[in-house]
């Protein structure tokens, strides 16, 4: 988001919508940036970043928009049924670690919205990419249909 910084018309501060990474400005000790909004947007832009009036997205949450855009304001789900159909407690067991694994993991990355309830993780879209790319680099399979995601392994 473009704000205003400590109510100043011509101050702002930079912060994305997505993952809350914020654009410093490196001339400034505050890291904020003195101009009128308009063009502090050309500044974001040119950085890379994706605005949508006051709204501003870094290239990696822009990205992740695009590709899984927003779902009316529903969570992405990633669900282990395949770890609990079979009453296999070991198997439960396991499907339980792997979404506290990454639940952990996206609160580590500062995506504090994600939790776990009624048996799936539930996430913003922003945090699909991370999520998914943590998974299958941890073995996981991980199968999309729509805004739902199923976590399997080969085992």
């Amino acid at each position: 988001m473009i704000q205003d910084a400590f109510d100043d018309d011509f101050e702002y501060s930079v912060e994305c919508d997505g993952c809350g990474k914020q654009m410093k400005n490196p001339n400034d000790v505050k890291g904020t940036f003195v101009a009128h909004f308009d063009n502090v947007v050309k500044i974001v832009k040119s950085k890379g970043w994706t605005v949508e009036g006051c709204y501003c997205y870094c290239p990696k949450c822009a990205k992740a928009l695009q590709e899984y855009g927003k779902d009316d304001g529903m969570p992405y789900m990633f669900a282990i049924d395949k770890f609990t159909y079979d009453g296999d407690e070991e198997r439960t067991a396991i499907g339980e670690k792997l979404q506290q694994d990454g639940l952990r993991y996206l609160k580590k990355l500062g995506f504090d919205d994600a939790d776990i309830d009624c048996g799936t993780l539930n996430v913003s879209e922003f945090a699909v990419p991370d999520l998914i790319k943590f998974y299958t680099s941890h073995g996981v399979l991980v199968q999309r249909d729509g805004s739902f995601f199923e976590l399997d392994s080969d085992q």
